[in-house]
């Protein structure tokens, strides 16, 4: 038995083939219970669901890593150095500055204030014959870390990227130690303080802590 469409309605119809008396073969139609043309039409508007979600979704997926882009500059090129300000006592030199929201976008790659995260970069020079340890809870009792600034900026279905991202965070990141007649500098991450910024650097010494209070804009 097959089947063909019927020209009234647009019935389909069931087909098959019967012997008349004279051993003639033709053929008989018979239409197609209700149920069958439901069941060929739920099949149909199943497969067009389908076939729109998928490409909903490959044009999502493309959206999204299309418009995502990492692209971070050297700070060599970005003008927040020259607004940094430095105080000095007792052998320890100590250098904040503050980047604009563009400036630290073009640093890092990312829009950090949307998190919100406000990195703050420091230089700290030590001429004492003892090592120094910089306290970041001194700066933000909150702050973050490097990986975790970059975790939160990660992009979505972007592996590699949010791995260079996870690189140069932590390339451009302070080291909290600073050893006798040495320096060290780089990123701290506090959270977004929209104005005058208050930055408090604390030193550990053996023995000793050494505060410097910056205000920075």
């Amino acid at each position: 038995m097959g089947t063909i469409a019927g020209e009234a309605g647009g019935d389909i119809l069931g087909f098959d083939s019967v012997n008349t008396s004279k051993g003639e073969r033709v053929m008989k139609t018979l239409r197609l219970p209700i149920v069958f043309r439901g069941a060929i039409h739920s099949v149909a508007m199943v497969t067009m669901m389908r076939t729109s979600i998928v490409a909903i979704c490959v044009f999502g997926v493309l959206a999204v890593t299309g418009c995502a882009t990492f692209r971070p500059k050297p700070l060599e090129q970005i003008p927040f150095l020259e607004r940094a300000q430095a105080k000095e006592r007792d052998g320890l030199r100590v250098t904040v500055s503050v980047p604009t929201r563009d400036e630290a976008r073009q640093a890092l790659g990312v829009d950090l204030e949307k998190k919100p995260i406000q990195p703050v970069w420091l230089r700290i020079e030590n001429d004492t014959d003892e090592p120094f340890w910089f306290m970041l809870h001194g700066l933000d009792p909150n702050y973050y870390s490097a990986r975790e600034a970059a975790y939160i900026s990660h992009f979505r279905f972007r592996g590699s990227t949010n791995n260079k991202m996870n690189e140069h965070f932590e390339g451009l990141a302070i080291d909290q130690l600073v050893p006798p007649h040495g320096t060290t500098a780089g990123f701290a991450f506090s959270n977004l303080k929209l104005g005058t910024k208050e930055v408090r650097v604390r030193l550990f010494g053996a023995g000793q802590v050494k505060d410097f209070e910056f205000y920075a804009t």
